[in-house]
């Protein structure tokens, strides 16, 4: 996986998170096709670092759409 800082500017479905979020973040559909292409697990920071999410908006954004996720595996 190549650790392009902007990786989510590739995202096909950023305009319409960019309409519906204030603090837009990559869309889910991107996100699973970013983790895919992952070879080895990766933590919540390496994802970021890839995916470009800096900031503290970004991160609760994530965090956020991280949720729901996590609740299917209960």
């Amino acid at each position: 996986m190549s650790k392009d800082k902007h990786l989510h500017s590739n995202d096909p479905f950023s305009g319409r998170e960019a309409e519906k979020y204030e603090n837009p973040v990559p869309s889910r559909e991107h996100l699973l096709e970013v983790i895919k292409g992952f070879t080895t697990p990766v933590n919540r920071d390496q994802l970021f670092e890839v995916l470009g999410l800096k900031s503290d908006e970004e991160y609760e954004a994530y965090a956020a759409v991280c949720v729901p996720w996590s609740a299917m595996d209960n």
